[in-house]
C-alpha cells in the first residue's frame, strides 16, 4: 500500500512537471510568434524606407534624396531594436557609399572653386610684385609736363615717354627705398610662396585627386592650405594697403611740391584684388574642409541587442 502511494505521489509530481514544460512549451512558441510578426513588420518598414525611389540606382542618388536616406538611417539604428546587428550593418553599408559620393561631390566642387580662386590670387600677387606701378605721375596743380610718366615699383622705376618709349632703372640700394615700399617686397614674395604651398597641398588633399588615400587625413590637409591662403592674402593686403595710404597722405601734404606728387597706380589695385580672391579661397577652405571630431572614418557604430547602446548614436 505504501509503495503505490509513494508511485502515485511520484506519477503526480511527473504529470506537474511536464504540465509545467507544455506550458512554458507553448509561451516559448507564442513569444516565437510574435518575433517573427514584429521582424515581418520591421523588414516592411525597412524596405519602403531604405530603398531607393523606384527606376533610380543606389549609385545615382541625388542629393535631395538625402533626406530620406538620413531618416532610414536613424530609424534603422534607434526605432528597430530588436533587429540584428547583421542586418542594420548589411543595409546601412548599402547607404554609407552613397552618400559618401554625394558627399565628395560636393566637396570636389567647392575645391575646384578655391583652386580657381588661389590661381587667380596668385596671378595678382605675383603681377603686383613684379610690375613697376605702384605709383606714377600725378599731373595736378602747376605740373603741366605730360610728355614723361614716372612709375615707381619694388624693383624699378620706369619713364614712360609720350611716344610709347619706356626707360627703367633698377633701385641701386635697398635703402633708398621707403619703409613701405621695403616691407612690400618682403611681404609680396612671401605671399607668392606661401600661395604656392597652399595650392600644392590642395591639390594633394582634394577630393577630385587621389593623391592622398587616407579620407581621414584629406580634410586636414585642405584645412592647412585654407589657413595658408588666408595669410597669403592678409600679406598681400597689408602691403598694398600701406603704400596706398602713404600715396595718398603724400598727395594730400601742401608741403611737397606738385611735381613730386604721386597717385596709386595699377598694381594697388591688382594687389587689392588678388588678396581679396586669396581670402575667399582660404575661408571657403576653412569652413567646408573641416575635420570631423570623434570620428574614425565615417564608421558607424553598432550595438547587440543585449549591450547597452547609449542613448544617442550617431552614423
Amino acid at each position: 500500500m505504501r509503495t503505490i502511494k509513494r508511485h502515485s505521489f511520484n506519477i503526480k509530481k511527473l504529470l506537474h512537471k511536464v504540465d509545467l514544460e507544455l506550458k512554458a512549451e507553448r509561451e516559448r512558441g507564442r513569444e516565437r510568434e510574435r518575433e517573427t510578426e514584429r521582424e515581418r513588420e520591421i523588414r516592411q518598414v525597412q524596405s519602403r524606407l531604405l530603398r531607393p525611389p523606384p527606376n533610380i540606382p543606389l549609385q545615382k542618388i541625388s542629393p535631395s534624396q538625402l533626406p530620406h536616406l538620413y531618416t532610414s538611417i536613424t530609424i534603422t539604428q534607434h526605432q528597430d531594436s530588436r533587429l540584428s546587428v547583421q542586418t542594420r550593418r548589411k543595409h546601412l553599408q548599402n547607404i554609407s557609399p552613397a552618400l559618401q559620393r554625394t558627399s565628395r561631390m560636393g566637396s570636389s566642387g567647392i575645391h575646384i572653386v578655391c583652386v580657381g580662386l588661389g590661381i587667380l590670387g596668385l596671378i595678382g600677387g605675383i603681377m603686383a610684385c613684379v610690375l613697376p606701378n605702384w605709383k606714377v605721375s600725378s599731373f595736378t596743380g602747376q605740373n603741366i609736363i605730360t610728355a614723361q610718366i614716372q612709375q615707381e615699383g619694388l624693383w624699378m622705376d620706369c619713364v614712360v615717354q609720350s611716344t610709347g618709349q619706356q626707360q627703367c632703372k633698377a633701385y641701386e640700394s635697398l635703402l633708398i627705398l621707403s619703409s613701405d615700399l621695403q616691407a612690400a617686397r618682403a611681404m609680396t614674395i612671401i605671399c607668392c610662396m606661401l600661395t604656392v604651398i597652399g595650392l600644392l597641398a590642395l591639390f594633394a588633399g582634394a577630393d577630385f585627386t587621389t593623391c592622398i588615400e587616407n579620407e581621414d587625413i584629406k580634410p586636414k590637409v585642405c584645412l592647412v592650405a585654407g589657413v595658408a591662403l588666408l595669410l597669403s592674402g592678409l600679406l598681400l593686403i597689408i602691403p598694398v594697403s600701406w603704400s596706398a595710404n602713404n600715396t595718398v597722405r603724400n598727395f594730400n601734404n601742401p608741403l611737397i611740391l606738385a611735381s613730386n606728387r604721386r597717385e596709386l597706380g595699377s598694381c594697388i589695385f591688382i594687389g587689392w584684388a588678388g588678396g581679396v580672391l586669396l581670402l575667399l579661397a582660404g575661408g571657403l577652405l576653412c569652413c567646408f574642409s573641416r575635420p570631423c571630431s570623434g570620428s574614425s572614418g565615417g564608421t558607424a557604430k553598432y550595438y547587440s541587442n543585449n549591450a547597452s547602446a547609449p542613448s544617442k548614436n550617431y552614423v
